[in-house]
């Protein structure tokens, strides 16, 4: 079978829903991956008649390379982002307070005043104030960097209940929660101008399967992370 058959046949699948175009943009060789990068960028992001002679130039194939430019600049790949996020979202939402309740207690006077920060607890009671479509709990208004504000103040606890990776380095861990919540800005706002590229989907892809992970060995897959994709080998 040949290579340009390989190719029709995966855009053929990423079209019908059999696999992601994330999933075939990072099954691209990490090194091609980068060049491919570097050569688009020379190209202002299209598939000019130069992007394709420099790839070539790189003993890397016109099908190849149209391959990685379609995968790279596809909606679908921009949805497989907007979705990677939103399990983040709801998943570490959920999870942080399932910690916060089991330790502290179900009511909100328990959870809510003893596991959330005063300034957190404050932002999300005015969060939901100007909502013209408010929900009841001032939780479901918390950021990344709220989350990051409620593990530190916790931090023996959730150092407990959080993937080793991720609390061996305390500081890693807040700052990539304050990262996440910039790319979460970019991807759910688009029109503010602010981008994302292939680092940042590695990034969030990395994160995503290691709490995915942790999940299934845990038995918290329930209230953690719905999905399991495991994106260790995409950095």
């Amino acid at each position: 079978m040949s290579f340009q058959t390989i190719v029709r046949y995966m855009k053929l699948q990423v079209a019908e829903g059999g696999v992601t175009a994330s999933e075939v943009f990072f099954g691209i060789d990490p090194a091609r991956r980068s060049l491919l990068h570097k050569l688009l960028e020379g190209s202002d992001g299209k598939a000019s008649k130069s992007y394709y002679r420099d790839a070539a130039f790189q003993g890397i194939s016109w099908d190849e390379a149209n391959l990685y430019w379609a995968m790279a600049f596809s909606t679908a790949n921009r949805g497989d982002m907007y979705e990677r996020v939103a399990d983040l979202e709801v998943g570490l939402h959920q999870h942080i307070k399932d910690v916060l309740t089991k330790e502290f207690g179900e009511t909100e006077s328990a959870w809510w005043r003893n596991g959330v920060p005063l300034a957190v607890r404050k932002a999300c009671v005015q969060a939901r104030e100007e909502d013209a479509e408010p929900v009841d709990s001032p939780f479901a208004y918390t950021t990344f960097i709220h989350l990051s504000e409620i593990i530190e103040k916790n931090w023996s606890l959730f150092s407990a209940n959080l993937p080793k990776s991720l609390v061996s380095n305390k500081q890693k861990l807040l700052a990539d929660l304050k990262k996440l919540n910039s790319i979460r800005n970019a991807v759910m706002h688009p029109v503010k101008g602010k981008s994302w590229d292939q680092d940042d989907f590695a990034f969030v892809g990395k994160l995503l399967s290691e709490l995915s992970l942790y999940a299934k060995k845990t038995g918290k897959a329930s209230a953690l992370i719905h999905r399991t994709v495991v994106f260790g080998a995409h950095r």
